[in-house]
Parts: C-alpha cells; sequence; structure tokens
C-alpha cells in the first residue's frame, strides 16, 4: 500500500493534535502541550471538535496537578457536560426499556458506551446524540414504536424506504432537543442483510441505569471507533483518538487483536484501520502490539478500498463532486460480484432511494442543481480571507 494515501492532515490539524497531546500525555509532556496550546489559542473562537475535548483536557490537568485560571472556566464545561448526559442518558434508559418490553433487542454505541464501560464519569465525553443498535429485522418495528412516543425523521423523507441502503437514521422528539441516531447496521460500508451478525454474537450484556442492553466488545468497540473516526465531518471528528485510547489503555490484554484484524478485513475496513492504528502508535505510543501492526499491513487491500478512505477523508464539501464518490462507492459495496449493467443499474437505484427521487430522468436536473450549489459555494469559499 502506498503511503500517499494517508495524510495525517487530512483530518487533524497541529493545534488540534497539540490539544490530544495534552489530554493524552502525561506529566511535563502533557504540560508543555497545555502551556503551547493554551499560547496559540483563541478560547472564544475554538473549534466544535476541539471544544467537545475540554472536559478532558480539565480531567488531565487536575490529574497532573497544574494550576492556571482557564481551570474554573474548564470545569464549567466539565459539569454542564455531565448535566446534559445525565438528561440524555435518561432519554436513553427510556427508549431501552420500550424496546425491551417490545422484544426488541438492542446494543448502545458510541458515547453512550464509551461513557458507562471505559470513561465512567457522565461528565467527560459530550454527547450530541443516542447511538442504539437493533436487529435489522426489527428496524421498520422500532420506527413505528418511535412514531408512537413522538419522535420523527430528520435526515430523509422516507427513511423505510431506503432502510436497505443506509444503516442508520436521525431521529429528533417532539421538542425538537434531543436525538436519537437508530442503527440497524454498525457501518454504512455493511449494509447487507446479515453484516452485523457477529457484532450481536460477540456482544456483551450491560445495564445502563439497571435496563438491560449489550456494548460490542473491545475488538469490535476499537474498530468502530477507529473507522468511523477516520471520516471527514462537519464536526471534526478527531475526538475517536481519545476515545480509542481509552479503549486501548482500559481493556488490558482483553482486546482480541486477532478478531479487530478479521473483523476488518471481512468488511474490507482494513485501510481506514491501518492508518487509524499506526497513527495511534506513533503519536501517542498506543500499546498495539508489533505483530498486530504488521499484520494489519500485510491484509491485502485493493486501489478502490484505498481511494474510498481517502475520499471520505478528505473535505468533501470542498470537491466539486461533493458525496456522489461516496454514494457510488457505498453503491459498489452493495452490489458485489455483479456484473457492470447490475453494477450501473444498482447505482442509479441507490441515487435515487439516497435523494427520496421518483424516477432516473430526474436525476439529470437534480445533480445539475447540485452542481450549481456546489459551485456557488467553492466560489464563496475560496473568496474568504
Amino acid at each position: 500500500m502506498k503511503e500517499q494515501f494517508f495524510n495525517k492532515n487530512d483530518f487533524i490539524t497541529w493545534e488540534q493534535e497539540l490539544l490530544l497531546k495534552a489530554i493524552l500525555l502525561h506529566g511535563n509532556d502533557a504540560i508543555a502541550a497545555w502551556k503551547e496550546w493554551k499560547g496559540i489559542i483563541d478560547f472564544d473562537k475554538i473549534d466544535p471538535g476541539s471544544y467537545r475535548l475540554l472536559p478532558l483536557l480539565y480531567n488531565n490537568l487536575i490529574k497532573n496537578e497544574v494550576k492556571d485560571k482557564k481551570l474554573d472556566m474548564l470545569k464549567g464545561i466539565y459539569r454542564r457536560t455531565w448535566f446534559e448526559n445525565q438528561i440524555l442518558s435518561y432519554q436513553v434508559v427510556k427508549i431501552l426499556d420500550i424496546f425491551n418490553n417490545s422484544g426488541i433487542k438492542t446494543l448502545v454505541l458510541k458515547g453512550i458506551a464509551l461513557i458507562n464501560i471505559y470513561y465512567r464519569d457522565y461528565g467527560l465525553r459530550p454527547m450530541s446524540d443516542i447511538d442504539i443498535l437493533i436487529p435489522t429485522e426489527k428496524a421498520a418495528d422500532a420506527f413505528i414504536i418511535l412514531k408512537k412516543l413522538g419522535w420523527s425523521a430528520s435526515e430523509y423523507k422516507s427513511p423505510e424506504k431506503i432502510m436497505s441502503i443506509i444503516h442508520s437514521c436521525d431521529l429528533t422528539d417532539s421538542t425538537g432537543t434531543h436525538h436519537v441516531d437508530l442503527h440497524w447496521h454498525l457501518f454504512i460500508e455493511c449494509c447487507q442483510q446479515n453484516a452485523d451478525d457477529d457484532f450481536w454474537e460477540g456482544g456483551i450484556k450491560k445495564k445502563i441505569k439497571d435496563v438491560p442492553t449489550h456494548v460490542l466488545n473491545q475488538a469490535d468497540q476499537l474498530l468502530h471507533t477507529c473507522v468511523h473516526g477516520m471520516k471527514w465531518s462537519i464536526i471534526p471528528p478527531f475526538r475517536w483518538v481519545a476515545d480509542a485510547m481509552i479503549i486501548i489503555n482500559s481493556s488490558q490484554n482483553r482486546i482480541d487483536w486477532n478478531r479487530l484484524i478479521s473483523q476488518a478485513k471481512k468488511r474490507r475496513l482494513s485501510v481506514p484501520l491501518r492508518y487509524a492504528l499506526e497513527y495511534l502508535h506513533k503519536t501517542f505510543n498506543a500499546d498495539i502490539p508489533t505483530e498486530v501492526l504488521k499484520n494489519i499491513r500485510k491484509v491485502p487491500t485493493t486501489k478502490i478500498e484505498r481511494i474510498e478512505f481517502k475520499y471520505k477523508l478528505g473535505n468533501q464539501k470542498k470537491n466539486f463532486f461533493g458525496n456522489i464518490p461516496v454514494l457510488l462507492f457505498d453503491s459498489l459495496r452493495l452490489s458485489e460480484n455483479k456484473s457492470l449493467k447490475q453494477k450501473l443499474n444498482g447505482f442509479i437505484k441507490y441515487m435515487l432511494f439516497f435523494w427520496d427521487l421518483d424516477y432516473p430522468w430526474q436525476l439529470p436536473t437534480y445533480v445539475l442543481s447540485l452542481s450549481f450549489r456546489k459551485i456557488l459555494f467553492l466560489t464563496n469559499y475560496n473568496r474568504k480571507p
């Protein structure tokens, strides 16, 4: 695999990495990173991705007995995070309880799982929504239940129509303040009917405030964290680094590294996993066995997989084609082992479903409108000082 397919500047800035060092390092190294970061940052203009790491920064500064005027502000952010996460956790409990009573198995993901299993402190990791995985065959039932409770889809007009090609849907409650990301697949790249069977089989039973649910095992949790984090997002998603480090540091010898590699290989997600592990090891001295790093490099990958990774890592808003190549990559994954004609027809249907269009003849007009808006955006973007 050629190294030019990865440039860490595609997903993290020098200032953001410096913040992570102030959070993840210890002693003089952490203090030095904090002082350097503090000296170059305008706290009134801090980017959203950095802001949501400030509770962790506060925690590490306290651990390292740092005395600074900024600690009061950071403590306030920590307390606010704790309060907001408590409110969200009660929403989680209500939904999990209702699903349990309806015979729908659940597995909590991302923030709520990481807080309860690894961080063990509701003030350390902000959550913007609730992520819950349910069995694929129960997705339609879950939608009906949530709709009766006043939740509505905020992302797609008719999510029920496209369940076979998307992995999740964001729903908002009647007040518009709380969000649930309902998953019936773990990865957008893996939307086949039985794609998540082994995640369920390897899941661990867990209670969230005394309500039974499941979480991913350590290997699968690390895979999900790394792959999901190694993609561009409007809010810089680099907190995956902190999440991955606490999974590794908290799991001791419980990570099944062979499972991690085989799960990534099975789903053709070895490219993002490889670069995530190498970045963690090189930059933060993550305790990843040398043999694991060697083995992940040996996993065969295709040029399409590497191009897919590179494109998804970059800022799609600055690219003229926007998310159209992403739709193509995801469509191709759904049409594996099919003829070129079938893949083309599949891509057309994929775009129709994704953009909620009814007929193929609507696609050219829709794409032209997207292109026009993209030209306006790029023109305005390039004019910015």
